[in-house]
This record gives C-alpha cells, sequence and structure tokens, in this order.
C-alpha cells in the first residue's frame, strides 16, 4: 500500500485510506468518473449474485444512483431521466453533431478548484 504525507482526499478518510470523488485538480487531463461508476456497479452486481452478498447488490445500485442524480450536483447525468442534467458539449468533429439520445449516459462531473475545493 502506498502510503502518502499528504491528503489526496480532501478530508474524506476511509481508515488509513483516502477517497476522492473526483479525480485530483492537479493532474493535467480529467473527464468524469460515470463510466467508471456504472463498471464498477456491474462487476459488484455480479459478485452480489456468485457470492450470495445482498449487500454488494445495494452497494451497485447506490454506484447507479450517483450517475442518476443522488449526487452533491442534484444532477442525472442520463439524458431524458432525471433533472438538472449538465449541459451537452458541442464537438466539432462531426458534421451533423451526433444528436442527444434518450438513455444517453454523460461522462459526469470532473473536478476543478471550482467543484471540489481541497
Amino acid at each position: 500500500m502506498l502510503m502518502m504525507s499528504t491528503d489526496p482526499g480532501g478530508g474524506r478518510h476511509f481508515g488509513q485510506l483516502y477517497y476522492r470523488y473526483f479525480h485530483q485538480p492537479s493532474l493535467s487531463w480529467w473527464c468524469g468518473v460515470n463510466g467508471n461508476l456504472m463498471g464498477n456497479a456491474v462487476v459488484i452486481f455480479k459478485a452480489s449474485k456468485i457470492l450470495n452478498k445482498p449487500s454488494y447488490r445495494a452497494l451497485a445500485m447506490r454506484q447507479l444512483d450517483w450517475v442518476l442524480g443522488e449526487n452533491p450536483f442534484d444532477a442525472s447525468c442520463i439524458s431524458g431521466v432525471g433533472y438538472n442534467h449538465p449541459s451537452v458539449f458541442r464537438a466539432s468533429e462531426f458534421s451533423p453533431p451526433t444528436p442527444v439520445i434518450d438513455g444517453g449516459a454523460f461522462s459526469g462531473p470532473g473536478d476543478s478548484q471550482t467543484i471540489c475545493p481541497t
């Protein structure tokens, strides 16, 4: 285990470990974590069935709840589902641009000093 002398979690501890809601703002790149959360939810849900652990199913649901709006921004990241949707990024690489499709998942909130101060 890598032990750090600073607090990369911004005061969020889990035992001797730290956690963040978003990537660190000091990174030169970042994007939202919704894809990671939904992938983790699938694996945790399958583990709940294999190991017969209902508590894992609840944890998987919490991952999906975040994407559906149970987050600090109270924003659903699935187009056409919920409310407070983030603005759609319109790239100029495609002409005509890809339409917004109901059920499409946004990449989710990233991190900056204004969103997640540390």
